[in-house]
């Protein structure tokens, strides 16, 4: 299993600058941080190679029958990152960041270096998709950041618990007619 290591973040939800290494069950991952851009880059320790990501799909892996899951696994391994182990031809064989999972899908689409930042504006990102909207919602989620846009629109998650300080003047100030919806006619 590749450890996750989530930059720190400023109020703001800026990295802090900083540089860590991690290592852990075969992999290698680094990660740089500036204050404006940060990288996340795994690679095996045995071969020094890259390690891929791809969004976790069930209806694109082989054999996989999502009746046989109940719906609280297919939620929380929906469009999750998943290593890719071995690729022949369009078959990826890749296991769940869980570690124990392990499934071949039919092509896949490639988890980007921003995916994983959890960016407070979804069209900040380089590939915008379903996929990379779902895993940065649930990034931000788990870092107790349950507002995020989406240009003009402004989702909110039920974090369904007491987050200190989310209704503080600071954060109410940040969001209060950040974006605002402007329509011209001509």
């Amino acid at each position: 299993m590749a450890a996750v290591y989530r930059p720190p973040h400023n109020r703001k939800g800026e990295p802090l600058k900083t540089d860590k290494t991690k290592i852990s069950s075969g992999t290698f991952s680094k990660t740089s941080t500036s204050a404006k851009m940060s990288k996340r880059v795994n690679v095996d320790i045995v071969t020094g190679k890259e390690l891929i990501s791809v969004y976790f799909e069930p209806e694109k892996a082989f054999g996989f029958d999502t009746s046989s899951r109940d719906q609280d696994w297919l939620g929380s391994n929906l469009y999750v990152p998943a290593l890719v182990i071995k690729e022949e031809n369009d078959v990826m064989t890749v296991r769940l960041s869980s570690g124990n999972d392990v499934f071949k899908m039919n092509g896949g689409t490639r988890v980007t270096d921003n995916d994983d930042e959890g960016v407070d504006d979804i069209l900040k990102l380089r590939d915008f998709s379903e996929k990379s909207l779902v895993h940065t919602l649930r990034v931000r989620y788990f870092r107790d950041e349950i507002y995020t846009f989406v240009g003009p629109i402004l989702i909110s998650l039920n974090p369904y618990k007491n987050i200190r300080g989310i209704y503080d003047d600071f954060n109410m100030e940040m969001y209060h007619g950040k974006k605002q919806v402007r329509i011209c006619t001509i």
